[in-house]
């Protein structure tokens, strides 16, 4: 028997693709609004429904038999959507071949004469022009031919002719870079010459070591150490201990500060107070076996304060001391004039022989006299006449008229102690917060206090208005164009000021003002909520009617706590009752509950009426009428009943109003 090839099977079958299929017609089927929205609410009827569905079974139906007859496999209606996606790419790849990304890229481009694609990725092309010297440099095999051919220079050592030129790098440049001829003359014009250069700016150079004493150039850490070195330029100078006299090294300047305590090898003669600490300089050096030094005590007694000149001979370890005492310790001692002394053994006497004040609380006969001081000096300077009437004036003090200031800045004002500035504050720039004047009102301020970043200043208006008459005391903090100002008013006795209460006053003034603004105002003196009669038909401010009217809780709310139902209580023609609190005379009431009349019954038995009420508190009655009859009250009848209506003593009308604020 021959063989047989079993067709693979295709499940996805075209819906309704017989000939009379009740389907729209393709014109109808456009046509359908639904094609572009879907089915909506309502029905559909057939005919729509098998079109669209016929429309999507016959692609299926058409793509599922291409992917049986290109794989022979067969295409099932068993929802596995990934082995249908499978066979699907097998069928496609019988027919397709996959693109090449590379040609893809380079298929994109837009080819022509002298053009030359090129990869700029991975399978991604561009392309450039080519022009004919490219195509030259193209035909070239080798480096050298293409260097031959554009009258070039090798990297590797060019020899260059003529007069090659490059970019000028920029100054301070260091690299690999060509230097031009304009680079290297811009680098010369930053240089000193060698010769005599004139250094400009702020030069460096290496510091020396201490001792160096060559043609290198001395940096002031070199000087200031040398001085040191020497005892100079110290605050304070370290005191030396241990100071060996035959040992030391001596140089011309040098100072050295001693202990006396614990020095070696001392010149005999020295005499000092124990524990005294010298200051041994050195005046000369000739060489290193003659020196002169002197020996000055540091005390402060000019009984101890001892003074020596000595000249040392000799080498270090056998040196030998000439000692000569320049002043005497003997207080009897007067050097005479001619030579230098006061000729006097007491300060006075010495003043006298030499026609002199002391310094100590001079008197001074006459009109003495010295040179005035430049403004703001601040030294033991004496100062004259003018120059105390300068730093006045200059402080605005002892004016006839103060200077005014037309351009004051308050962030970057100089505020020193004492000096008063005048000008108009609402021109001023910077003006602290809290400060009111009326406009064009000229002030004056004075400093009382300056202590670094921190200034106290008065401020007092140049005005007679009393409503006008403000003062201030302001506090400044921080350094200038960055100031905090704290500003405190000064309250005074001007009708224009009002303390307010957070000050100790009253924030009005007047009385009436005052008892408001503390609380004592109309009615103050009753808490919010509690009824009052009054008198008249209208209600004072701050107070309504107990009418029964409601009100707002944002409005009044202290008025709320008292009746959380935003509703007044309405006591127009009614009384007013205390509240049994178990008391229990008036027992089963809730506070603010109302109550209706109520007669009572009149226990009189056969007695004569006197009005008695009962317990429950019946109102008096002078008068009671029963079904037309009046009986007075000394009528005698049995027990009565009162029929409840307008029971009420003798009474004047008020009108209830309550606190509201």
């Amino acid at each position: 028997m021959g063989g047989f090839t079993l067709m693979a099977t295709n499940n996805i079958k075209p819906f309704a693709t017989g000939a009379g299929a009740n389907v729209l017609s393709q014109a109808e089927y456009e046509a359908l609004a639904a094609l572009v929205t879907g089915f909506q609410s309502g029905k559909a009827s057939s005919a729509q429904i098998n079109k669209a569905l016929r429309q999507a079974t016959f692609i299926a139906a058409a793509l599922a038999q291409y992917v049986t007859n290109k794989t022979g496999q067969d295409v099932l209606d068993n929802g596995d959507v990934t082995a249908f996606i499978t066979k699907m790419a097998v069928a496609f790849g019988k027919d397709f071949q996959a693109l090449d990304a590379g040609l893809t890229s380079l298929a994109t481009l837009a080819g022509g004469a002298n053009k030359l694609p090129y990869f700029t990725a991975a399978d991604v092309f561009s392309q450039t022009d080519l022009t004919l010297v490219g195509r030259d440099i193209l035909g070239k095999t080798t480096a050298a031919q293409v260097l031959v051919y554009l009258a070039g220079a090798p990297l590797a050592s060019p020899a260059l002719t003529g007069t090659p030129t490059a970019p000028t790098a920029a100054a301070g440049t260091n690299s690999t870079q060509i230097a031009t001829t304009a680079f290297v003359q811009a680098i010369a014009a930053l240089l000193a010459p060698l010769a005599s250069p004139i250094l400009t700016g702020t030069p460096t150079a290496p510091t020396a070591d201490v001792g160096t004493s060559t043609t290198q150039v001395a940096s002031t850490a070199y000087v200031m150490n040398m001085l040191r070195n020497i005892g100079l330029n110290q605050a304070p100078q370290t005191i030396t201990n241990n100071f060996d006299w035959q040992t030391a090294t001596f140089a011309s300047g040098q100072s050295y500060l001693v202990a006396t305590t614990n020095w070696l090898n001392s010149p005999p003669g020295l005499t000092f107070i124990a524990g005294d600490t010298v200051a041994i300089n050195v005046v000369m050096s000739r060489t290193s076996s003659r020196i002169v030094v002197f020996v000055v005590s540091q005390q402060t007694s000019s009984t101890y304060k001892y003074r020596y000149m000595v000249v040392i001979d000799g080498a270090a370890g056998s040196r030998t001391f000439s000692i000569e005492q320049v002043f005497t310790s003997a207080g009897a001692t007067v050097i005479p004039i001619a030579n230098g002394g006061t000729g006097a053994s007491t300060a006075a006497g010495a003043l006298t022989s030499l026609g002199a004040a002391p310094n100590a609380s001079p008197t001074f006969t006459g009109t003495p006299a010295a040179p005035t001081a430049a403004s703001g000096t601040s030294t033991t300077q004496l100062a004259t006449t003018a120059f105390v009437s300068g730093a006045l004036s200059d402080a605005g003090i002892g004016n006839a008229t103060t200077p005014f200031v037309t351009d004051f800045d308050w962030q970057q004002a100089d505020f020193v102690t004492g000096v008063i500035q005048a000008f108009q504050f609402s021109t001023t720039l910077n003006q602290p917060v809290g400060v009111t004047y009326l406009a064009s009102t000229s002030v004056t301020i004075q400093t009382l206090q300056a202590r670094g970043t921190l200034f106290v200043v008065k401020m007092v208006p140049l005005t007679s208005s009393a409503s006008n008459r403000r003062e201030y005391t302001i506090v400044i903090s921080g350094a200038k164009g960055s100031r905090v100002f704290h500003v405190n008013q000064n309250y005074n006795d001007d009708s224009s000021t009002v303390i307010p209460l957070a000050n100790g006053g009253t924030g009005s003034s007047t009385a009436a003002g005052a008892l408001d603004a503390l609380g004592l105002g109309q009615g103050s003196a009753l808490p919010v909520g509690v009824p009052a009669p009054w008198p008249l038909a209208t209600a004072p401010s701050g107070w309504l009617k107990c009418n029964g009217a409601t009100f707002s809780a944002s409005t009044y709310p202290e008025l709320a706590k008292a009746y959380p139902a935003l509703k007044l209580p309405d006591l127009r023609g009614e009384f007013i009752r205390g509240w049994d609190d178990g008391r229990n005379v008036d027992t089963g009431r809730a506070i603010y509950s109302s109550q209706s009349s109520y007669g009572g019954l009149i226990n009189v038995g056969t007695s004569t009426l006197k009005a008695a009420m009962s317990d429950t508190g019946t109102p008096v009655m002078d008068i009671i009428s029963l079904n037309g009859v009046l009986f007075n009250d000394e009528t005698t009848f049995k027990d009565v009943v009162v029929t409840p209506g307008d029971n009420r003593p003798r009474n004047i009308a008020f009108n209830y109003i309550v606190r509201a604020a």
